[in-house]
């Protein structure tokens, strides 16, 4: 999810489905220092690489996000 004071803000990812990830708390928050406010920076891009042919997620205010096939 995207907050409405991004870019300001990092975005805040959460797992539905059940997963042991060492970037994943118990209640399916993605932890990772990229997406902490004490290493967020505005110029910061949701779209971090990816290949032709991924599947695309879409935020509500249409930042495109590139999830690995």
């Amino acid at each position: 999810t995207f907050s409405p004071n991004h870019p300001l803000e990092p975005p805040c990812a959460t797992l539905r489905t059940p997963i042991y990830h060492p970037s994943v708390d118990l209640e399916g928050r993605v932890c990772q220092p990229l997406t902490t406010k004490v290493h967020w920076e505005p110029t910061t891009r949701a779209v971090q690489g990816g290949h032709r042919g991924d599947r695309q997620g879409h935020s509500a205010g249409g930042t495109s996000l590139t999830f690995p096939p």
